[in-house]
């Protein structure tokens, strides 16, 4: 359950990193 978490948190960063980086 906690690994399960821990993906989508990751998950959601990397989007998050993405589109950060999309507005560079």
């Amino acid at each position: 359950l906690l690994k399960e978490l821990w993906k989508k948190i990751k998950g959601a960063g990397k989007a998050v990193l993405g589109k950060i980086k999309g507005l560079l």
